[in-house]
């Protein structure tokens, strides 16, 4: 009896923590967010609120992935990432993921369904991260965080 309560205490233990693993970033986003010329960016803690853009990652050093939703001419949503400012005085500045020659990504690659950023450890330094984009599980573009 004790063996199969332990095994139910188990199981149900390491399916909580899967489901927690699997849902996607819950923090707040900052209010003000501007892009780098100063114009509202367009994904903030209002318009998350308004499920206009979600909030899929963060890194430890305080960058947080986003989607918007769905629109016109890209079909699974824009992505970016906005890097906090670290005190509610500054304003965070938010950065759209667009095409780059280098890695010969179109707008329309970047808008596919199967597309996915993400943040990955950097292969020279350990500690810090890249933005990577994958697409159904390939890797299309990495933004390293550090040469």
């Amino acid at each position: 009896m004790k063996k199969l309560t332990f095994c139910l205490l188990l199981t149900l233990m390491s399916g909580s923590l899967s489901l927690r693993a699997a849902e996607p970033f819950t923090g707040f986003l900052p209010a003000l967010v501007q892009d780098k010329t100063g114009k509202p960016f367009w994904c903030n803690a209002h318009l998350k609120l308004n499920r206009k853009c979600i909030a899929t990652e963060i890194s430890n050093l305080s960058m947080v992935i986003v989607r918007s939703q769905p629109f016109g001419e890209c079909e699974a949503g824009m992505w970016g990432w906005i890097a906090t400012a670290g005190s509610p005085q500054k304003i965070a500045i938010g950065y759209t993921v667009t095409p780059d020659e280098k890695f010969n990504i179109s707008l329309k690659d970047m808008c596919r369904p199967g597309t996915v950023v993400k943040f990955q450890p950097n292969k020279k330094y350990k500690n810090e991260e890249d933005l990577v984009g994958f697409y159904n599980g390939k890797e299309i573009f990495r933004y390293l965080g550090r040469k």
